[in-house]
């Protein structure tokens, strides 16, 4: 085994987001592997090796997890793009029965002011 020096982002040498995940890391691994076979770029495979063999070992592959930039607008995007719809709903509901508790105690106060002619003996 060559002595390669340790990649800085082996996820992105790899083309994935930060996972703990093995099966994601050696699918991103075989990719990788097809866009730099070592034949045709040796000194890419040998970095992209390096960033597989880091995150093949479970301690460094949690290492480098916590040490990777946390994309926090792509988070929030994909956050955004699955909860939002949800949270406007809820909003929406909620606003909805506002506005009726509204009507309902607007009607009850009403009420409670009309005054109703004596009833006539029969």
């Amino acid at each position: 085994m060559h002595n390669v020096e340790a990649p800085d982002d082996p996820y992105a040498i790899l083309g994935t987001t930060p996972t703990l995940d093995p099966r994601i890391i050696k699918r991103a691994y075989f990719a990788a592997v097809r866009q730099a076979p070592p034949h045709a770029d040796p000194a890419a495979f040998q970095r992209v090796r390096a960033a597989y063999e880091l995150l093949s070992d479970a301690s460094l592959c949690a290492a480098a997890y916590f040490r990777a930039p946390v994309a926090s607008a792509d988070r929030l995007a994909r956050w955004s793009e699955r909860w939002q719809s949800k949270l406007d709903a809820v909003c929406a509901t909620q606003r909805a029965e506002q506005l009726e508790a509204r009507a309902v105690a607007m009607l009850i106060e009403r009420c409670t002011r009309v005054e109703l002619p004596p009833r006539s003996p029969s």
